[in-house]
């Protein structure tokens, strides 16, 4: 079914093909975000985003700079102000690392993070893949990894990975279930971390391999977002 949905969203595909009298698409190549205000994707909270499962995210995107001196978010559900943080894919600080945290109450106090340092270092403003997976417990201790694949020139989801880091941490007993946005390049409703590269996929999944409950796609955007095909209504600000 995977792989239908994916032919059927690429540009070449018959969904592609209705839009707009086969006009050419305006983010093909992915969405740029500055890292300044407002430049920021979004899809509103609804119950089919809410799980309490491991997290697998799969991106395809260029970061412009892995190493920044600010925390940059790639992904996630969190908002500080009224403790409603569920989970939050990020790069860390000055390292190139991806932090990878949930909550499981939504506050801080029980906010657990793993911080992956790849084991190649990513290049800055190169377009890729890359799978980061949060498994909740495993033992003892939370596990994440984060895999990579070449970029292709497209938004099909590579068939293949490699291993390019893993951490443990506490063992995390769920994930809150919240009212956050989901946001791909800050997090605070475009508070704060905000992401400068270009980002054209984002798929989310509760499970590794598991249920697909979001995936912004840039190839099918049209000039302001696009309904998914799990009924997330993306915004592109």
């Amino acid at each position: 079914m995977r792989n239908f949905r994916d032919r059927h969203r690429h540009p070449g595909g018959p969904l592609a093909a209705r839009r707009a009298g086969g006009a050419p698409l305006p983010y093909a190549n992915g969405v740029a975000l500055t890292g300044s205000a407002g430049s920021y994707i979004r899809t509103a909270d609804r119950a089919e985003l809410d799980f309490s499962t491991d997290i697998e995210v799969v991106m395809r995107l260029k970061v412009t700079d892995w190493t920044k001196t600010a925390a940059q978010t790639l992904v996630g559900r969190y908002f500080t102000a009224t403790n409603d943080r569920l989970w939050r894919f990020y790069v860390a600080a000055n390292t190139g690392a991806v932090g990878l945290s949930a909550s499981t109450d939504g506050t801080s106090a029980n906010l657990r993070t793993v911080v992956v340092t790849p084991s190649a270092a990513f290049a800055d403003n190169v377009m890729g893949w890359l799978r980061m997976r949060l498994d909740l417990t495993n033992g003892s201790n939370s596990v994440g990894s984060v895999d990579i694949a070449d970029d292709a020139g497209n938004n099909i989801e590579p068939s293949s990975w490699t291993a390019n880091g893993t951490n443990t941490g506490n063992t995390i007993s769920g994930v809150h279930t919240g009212t956050a946005a989901l946001e791909i390049g800050a997090f605070n409703n475009d508070g704060a971390e905000r992401l400068a590269g270009v980002v054209a996929r984002c798929i989310v999944r509760s499970g590794f391999d598991g249920t697909v409950v979001a995936d912004f796609n840039s190839e099918l955007a049209g000039p302001t977002g696009y309904t998914d095909a799990y009924g997330n209504a993306w915004a592109i600000n």
